[in-house]
């Protein structure tokens, strides 16, 4: 069993390693696969994935944002020789000020970006959960019932 737990794990560095979609966006896409029509996964994939997107900008940008803020505070941020002010990435910095106020935007506007995501994702789950149980009792309906299990003793 712990082989092949290993070897599981190993596949999905790999996996990781070669695709660039975020941890958020594979298991998005994961769930997604468990729609069968093809026409509604891909509406779902599209809601989903813009929701996800809002998501993943407002942490990239309060990351950036903080980090951009504590390099200024400790005197990180390199002026170029066009006089540009760049941090320690090479990403062009404005103003104490400005970034304050980006950085103190971002956080207050995260979780309403986050809630509607969550709302969007809990439908999704939702319809996969009506989609499973519909399956289910057609097989039961036309299948299982008809044909009852055989008793072994």
């Amino acid at each position: 069993m712990t082989l092949i737990r290993t070897d599981l794990w190993n596949k999905e560095q790999e996996r990781s390693r070669k695709d660039k979609r975020s941890n958020f966006e594979r298991y998005l896409d994961d769930l997604l696969k468990m729609i069968p029509d093809k026409y509604d996964r891909q509406e779902h994939r599209k809601d989903s994935k813009k929701g996800l997107n809002s998501v993943e900008s407002h942490l990239s940008s309060i990351e950036r944002y903080s980090r951009q803020l504590e390099e200024l505070k400790k005197g990180l941020v390199k002026e170029t020789e066009h006089g540009y002010r760049v941090d320690s990435q090479g990403m062009m910095v404005n103003s104490e000020s400005n970034i304050s106020n980006s950085l103190e935007y971002y956080k207050e506007n995260l979780p309403t970006k986050v809630s509607i995501f969550k709302n969007n994702f809990e439908f999704l789950v939702k319809e996969i959960k009506e989609e499973i149980s519909d399956i289910e009792r057609y097989f039961e309906r036309e299948l299982f019932s008809k044909f009852p299990e055989e008793d072994n003793d």
